[in-house]
């Protein structure tokens, strides 16, 4: 499983190829940071903390919630 902080593709990357016909640009965040990067290796040992979703699942589900929020 891929950790998403682990992960170097952006979130707008993540978007487009989760949903590539359906991208709708007006919602695209433009003013976010491009690059974002965590590393969750204090987590992981301090805490024995694991992802139990992978990113690209993660930016579904939020992409998603933000959807409904919306109808």
């Amino acid at each position: 499983m891929k950790s998403a902080l682990r992960d170097s593709v952006s979130l707008e990357t993540t978007v487009q190829n989760a949903w590539p016909d359906e991208l709708d640009p007006r919602l695209l965040r433009t003013g976010d940071i491009r690059d974002r990067r965590a590393d969750a290796a204090m987590a992981r040992h301090e805490l024995g903390w694991k992802p139990e979703v992978e990113f690209t699942n993660l930016v579904r589900m939020m992409v998603r919630a933000d959807v409904e929020a919306c109808a």
